[in-house]
């Protein structure tokens, strides 16, 4: 499990082949191989590192199905620790698809918003994008923004977004189990 608060912005040094290589974050110190990390959101299992890189064994279908074989500038965030501090969200790590960046508008900044998912987008609700704990600013047909502060657009890839990039996004996991359960 993640919050969503992310720890590294890190380059990509390689992807495709059944691989992900990026470049490893300073502050990451204690690895272990097998232990979990979020790539944009995406929960990855780290199977080979070195003082330079972290690599990651990735399945065709988590490339087809997420940013990770186009990004360039990766977010990273390990898995929660049991005795950690708990802020921002429950991020999974379990990536539901790719929007596309609009436009920005001033710290609002807004995305497309995927079909079938429309019951999970609700105004100041959780969402998470490219493995990012926001909160939903505004709800609107086919669209929505989250506002980010400055300090979020310097810590994550977020802040070098240009319209039509692709986001991994991650709907909130209880909104998900509530709406299954109302359905029964």
């Amino acid at each position: 499990m993640f919050t969503g608060i992310i720890e590294a912005k890190v380059e990509v040094i390689e992807r495709g082949n059944g691989i992900l290589k990026i470049s490893r974050p300073p502050i990451y110190k204690d690895l272990a191989y097998g232990q979990s990390i979020a790539i944009n959101g995406a929960c990855l299992t780290l199977a080979r590192f070195d003082e330079d890189f972290l690599e990651f064994d990735v399945l065709d279908e988590t490339f087809a199905k997420t940013n990770l074989g186009e990004s360039k500038i990766a977010n990273t965030e390990r898995a929660l620790k049991a005795d950690g501090r708990f802020e921002g969200h429950v991020v999974q790590g379990h990536v539901d698809g790719v929007i596309k960046f609009l436009r920005k508008d001033g710290e609002r900044h807004y995305f497309s918003k995927p079909e079938g998912f429309d019951q999970f987008f609700v105004y100041k609700g959780s969402i998470s994008l490219n493995g990012v704990s926001l909160t939903i600013a505004e709800d609107l047909d086919d669209q929505f923004c989250v506002a980010l502060i400055p300090h979020t657009l310097e810590l994550s890839n977020l802040g070098d977004l240009e319209p039509e990039d692709g986001i991994n996004f991650e709907c909130d996991i209880f909104a998900k189990l509530l709406y299954k359960w109302q359905k029964k």
